[in-house]
């Protein structure tokens, strides 16, 4: 009977752990939208750029843009 238990236990902590996973995706995507709102695409691959302090920068190639 221990046994049966225990293992009720896990699976129901394995939902808890998800949700909390997809929560945290969720937190990082609203993060980076937030970074992304007014970024030029990048003039090097065309991939939108993110905001690096004044400059912006290309995650998908490393281009730097902005700064002089």
């Amino acid at each position: 009977a221990p046994a049966s238990g225990s293992t009720t236990t896990q699976q129901s902590a394995a939902p808890k752990a998800q949700k909390s996973a997809v929560k945290a995706e969720s937190s990082t995507q609203e993060f980076m939208k937030s970074m992304q709102s007014d970024s030029p695409t990048c003039n090097v691959c065309g991939h939108l750029t993110v905001r690096s302090g004044t400059c912006y920068k290309c995650m998908n190639c490393g281009n730097s843009m902005g700064c002089s």
